[in-house]
């Protein structure tokens, strides 16, 4: 099958991609929340039936996603298109090589074998079929003048889509033409945000801290709150700080008003409390982080709050702290009621499978897992999980086929790297974890995680190549790691053995 694509450039982010489903006939194929991604403006009931977390508009949404679930998306969507065809030939004309989602498309497809190539022609630029919300954005953005009130209220309202649909790439195309000549205060905490979902979190931080200072009194609240998640969450490890989340989280708390009147005083004073409870648990004070959780999700009860989703977002993380105690029996429980209030959302049968495993339950585990791949399956810790049960039935070869499944799909999370390449290595599979660790780069990886896939390195190449090959990684490690006393155990155990 051979397909000639005329990449479309736009300032939308995933117009792109959605004129290639509409060459290939795909639209009507794909689930709500890429029919919803790909056309945010078009009716979709179907939405209703998603889970609380994606239903919701934006300003009733809490949760923010990252990039990473957007492009999960655009894998979805690009096994829709490999099920056309098992000989696909695509060629691109005039591809622009920085757009990241149409980009995430290809090495999707190359992955599975799509033969791509890539030219460059002077065409004509073919016709795109745009919303009319989208034509009218498109021609604003074209003047290079003030906007007049009605023009900033419309971009208003449609940033305000692509963010709380997760298509943060948009928002930043919008700011870029805008930004120069127009005010731009009323966005900055929407900006914040989509710097956030794109991993930008010190850009984000900048922003929020703007857009604080602006009215302290009145946006604390709601900013220190943002913030307090980036120092908690987001922000690479150096610049994480339990304290600072802290007393930003103290600070906002002060300044909220009493919630005995308003339902929206009433969750930010509860969510400024599961923040808190957060910072807890982070320092290991579990039960402490208990006790704050569970007022929370008691409140909520009582003021007959509409926040359903909100509530459950108190109720995972009292389960997470359930887990960290080990108590397993009480995590259970706590995520059969997520599963229960929200039984759309894939990551909440993941964390109730996660449970079942640690307490020796595997078919059970299978069972949730069967379920989250249902709603979402391009998880790729949702198919290393699917692994390990595998692993715990002792069914080997399907083992093995999930680990590599999440590999391929996300083979840049190093746990994910890990698992695979610990299930080879227990199947026997040297020359294979040889070739797949020689053939990958190495940054910024944690330090254990690096330990413990150049061991398993070494184990290939005493198994492919001898005893001095192994012993020479070996060697190589422990000048970076000198008094790691585990390097010094295989090494001796080599010498031994071997």
């Amino acid at each position: 099958m051979n397909i000639t694509f005329q990449y479309p450039k736009s300032i939308f982010a995933f117009i792109p991609l959605r004129t290639l489903v509409e060459k290939l006939s795909l639209e009507k194929n794909l689930d709500p929340l890429c029919k919803h991604l790909l056309y945010p403006w078009n009716p979709n009931p179907e939405i209703k039936k998603a889970s609380l977390t994606d239903r919701p508009d934006y300003d009733d949404q809490i949760r923010f996603f990252l990039a990473e679930r957007s492009y999960r998306k655009v894998q979805n969507i690009a096994k829709h298109i490999l099920s056309l065809d098992k000989k696909i030939h695509l060629t691109i004309v005039n591809f622009s090589f920085s757009d990241p989602i149409f980009l995430r498309l290809t090495e999707e497809l190359m992955a599975y074998g799509v033969d791509i190539s890539f030219e460059q022609k002077l065409l004509p630029k073919d016709n795109i079929n745009l919303h009319d919300k989208e034509k009218i954005l498109q021609n604003i953005l074209q003047i290079n003048a003030h906007l007049s009130v009605s023009q900033l209220n419309l971009v208003k309202e449609m940033v305000k889509k692509y963010v709380s649909i997760g298509d943060a790439w948009t928002v930043e195309n919008i700011f870029d033409r805008i930004c120069k000549k127009n005010p731009i205060e009323d966005f900055i905490h929407d900006l914040a945000t989509c710097k956030c979902i794109l991993g930008k979190t010190f850009e984000s931080e900048f922003l929020l801290e703007m857009y604080k200072r602006k009215d302290p009194e009145k946006r604390s609240t709601k900013a220190n709150y943002a913030l307090s998640m980036l120092y908690l969450r987001h922000h690479p490890r150096y610049a994480k700080n339990h304290e600072k989340a802290k007393e930003l989280l103290d600070q906002a708390y002060e300044k909220a008003p009493d919630a005995e009147n308003s339902q929206s005083e009433t969750f930010n004073r509860i969510f400024n409390r599961n923040g808190f409870a957060l910072t807890l648990f982070r320092e290991k004070k579990i039960d402490e982080a208990i006790v704050f959780l569970k007022r929370g999700i008691e409140d909520l009860d009582s003021s007959k709050s509409i926040y359903h989703m909100h509530k459950t977002v108190l109720i995972y993380n009292l389960a997470r702290c359930y887990v960290e105690k080990n108590e397993m029996k009480n995590a259970i429980k706590w995520y059969q009621k997520l599963v229960d209030l929200d039984p759309q959302y894939p990551e909440y049968h993941m964390e109730l499978a996660r449970c079942y495993l640690n307490s020796g339950q595997p078919e059970l585990a299978l069972c949730e897992l069967k379920l989250a791949e249902k709603l979402d399956p391009c998880i790729s810790q949702l198919h290393s999980l699917k692994g390990f049960a595998f692993a715990s039935i002792e069914k080997l070869s399907d083992s093995l086929w999930s680990y590599f499944e999440a590999f391929r799909l996300n083979p840049s999370d190093q746990k994910v790297f890990y698992d695979y390449a610990l299930a080879l290595s227990e199947n026997n599979e040297f020359d294979l974890l040889k070739e797949m660790i020689e053939h990958y780069e190495f940054f910024h990886w944690e330090e254990e995680t690096f330990k413990a896939i150049k061991q398993l390195y070494a184990e290939a190449l005493l198994n492919t190549k001898g005893k001095s090959w192994a012993l020479k990684e070996l060697d190589a490690l422990q000048e970076f790691f000198p008094e790691d006393m585990e390097i010094q155990e295989n090494m001796k155990f080599i010498r031994a053995n071997v």
